[in-house]
């Protein structure tokens, strides 16, 4: 079984709406912007929808 950090692909959109990239998991997020949070916090902010650095990351594909 393959963990939510390890396998749950997240969505990087801008301040507009636009999607950015996609990455396969929170893990490979982390390392591409160099974040040193927890994995559990990133989850956290992405499942509540929170802005992060004026950025919105989703598990879910956002429809404009």
């Amino acid at each position: 079984m393959v963990s939510n950090r390890e396998g749950k692909t997240v969505y990087f959109y801008n301040s507009s709406g636009k999607l950015i990239n996609t990455y396969s998991s929170i893990i490979r997020l982390k390392k591409a912007y160099g974040l040193t949070m927890h994995h559990k916090t990133l989850y956290k902010y992405i499942s509540q929808g929170m802005l992060f650095n004026n950025h919105t990351f989703s598990f879910i594909i956002l429809e404009n």
